[in-house]
């Protein structure tokens, strides 16, 4: 038995010789949006405790801002940072807003500045000077349920129900969430579990 929890256009190209073509190509037009993930090490001092205690932020698209939201890492998971000092993970994107990126891969120190000026602008603060900064991006990091999503999903898995070992475990069929991806797993996991006790093959 083999789930693939890879991107719907990998999950293509592994199974190129394994799916009807219709199958293949609703699994190509399902459209990613980029985001560039920025993390940021700063003093526990230089923010009022009252802004950690919670999860982050989101912020709507009407308020003009390129930043999409933050989470408090070190609030929400144990030794993210060291002591005295907090984590950071902002979020910058996304599908309404792809072109941004681009400027990352110009002048990085610029695009940093950027997102200290928004976040200054959210906190009603200073701006933030981090003791550690790192950008990554993620060119294909979202997936998209645009017009004709569902029908595309019913496609997809209406092919793999015909498939006698291979599963689909992937934030593209039933919700982006981390939540969604774990119930998503589970309830693979629990089919694979059955198949396993009934001998029909090794996971």
């Amino acid at each position: 038995q083999i789930v693939l929890s890879t991107p719907a256009d990998v999950t293509a190209r592994i199974l190129a010789s394994q799916l009807p073509q219709s199958t293949l190509d609703a699994l190509i037009e399902i459209p990613y949006a980029p985001i560039a993930i920025v993390h940021l090490g700063v003093d526990a001092r230089v923010l009022p405790p009252e802004i950690l205690d919670g999860f982050g932020f989101l912020v709507p698209r009407y308020t003009g801002l390129d930043v999409l939201g933050a989470i408090w890492s070190s609030s929400l998971f144990c030794n993210r940072a060291p002591g005295g000092k907090v984590l950071l993970t902002v979020f910058i994107g996304g599908a309404t807003n792809p072109g941004v990126i681009e400027s990352l891969e110009n002048d990085q120190q610029t695009f940093l500045t950027h997102v200290l000026k928004e976040l200054a602008q959210v906190f009603g603060l200073p701006q933030l000077i981090p003791a550690f900064w790192n950008i990554s991006v993620k060119r294909r990091a979202i997936p998209q349920y645009t017009l004709g999503h569902v029908q595309r999903v019913q496609q997809i898995e209406a092919a793999f129900n015909e498939q006698d070992a291979l599963w689909l475990a992937s934030n593209y069929l039933s919700g982006v969430a981390l939540n969604d991806c774990v119930k998503q797993g589970e309830s693979v996991a629990q089919k694979l579990i059955e198949i396993h006790k009934k001998g029909k093959g090794a996971v």
